[in-house]
């Protein structure tokens, strides 16, 4: 049996990927690191900022991701700061896209494991855990 809820943690350079238990319980199934982007090596590398390239390319691979894993949850919640959400949005498929439950712009890739319940209770989106 799939899950029925996914949480997605990300930013423009790391992403975690949370499945919601039967019991409410949050478990870690992923996570995602970005390499640094590459020093301009000509000119016209300095056109286009390598750090907002390198974002760009880590959020269409991890939308790329979890297009691929879709069978897998039927409901999403997004946790992305604004720029990384409007860049996934672009990249996931429609499909994926109305399984988006709930968005949340906020950047919480530093909120630990083990404080990601409470702060997505919070918001009203998952049940309190005692």
């Amino acid at each position: 049996m799939k899950p029925a809820t996914w949480v997605l943690i990300a930013d423009g350079a790391s992403a975690r990927l949370f499945a919601q238990n039967a019991d409410g319980a949050l478990q870690e199934l992923d996570h995602w690191d970005a390499k640094k982007p590459a020093a301009p090596k000509k000119v016209s590398d300095y056109q286009v900022d390598p750090q907002r390239k390198a974002q760009k390319l880590f959020t269409k691979r991890l939308a790329t991701t979890i297009n691929r894993r879709r069978g897998e949850f039927e409901n999403l919640i997004v946790v992305a700061s604004p720029r990384t959400l409007g860049d996934l949005k672009e990249a996931l498929e429609g499909e994926v896209r109305s399984r988006i439950l709930s968005e949340i712009h906020r950047d919480w890739t530093g909120v630990s494991s083990q404080d990601l319940p409470g702060h997505l209770a919070n918001t009203a989106l998952l049940p309190i855990q005692a």
